[in-house]
């Protein structure tokens, strides 16, 4: 689904409608090398723990991490997951 962004005088709302092209474009720009030796040395328990926090959306948006590394092993720890 597409929407106008050109003629949405709102501008709260046309940032809003033109969120999925920036990720799209972000994620297209994307170089994963840098975080290769933090991989490894999660696969490898040179942690015990890792801390995700956030405040309002940044703090509902880790929760898919959350549960990832729950799922994994690695039980984040300093903020507690939305319910």
């Amino acid at each position: 689904m597409t929407h106008d962004t050109q003629n949405t005088n709102n501008l709260y709302i046309s940032d809003i409608l033109t969120q999925p092209q920036a990720l799209q474009s972000a994620l297209s720009h994307f170089d994963p090398q840098p975080l290769r030796p933090l991989a490894q040395a999660l696969r490898s328990g040179d942690f015990d723990r890792l801390l995700l926090t956030g405040m309002g959306a940044s703090l509902y948006g880790s929760y898919p991490a959350w549960l990832h590394l729950t799922r994994l092993g690695l039980p984040p720890c300093g903020s507690t997951p939305p319910s």
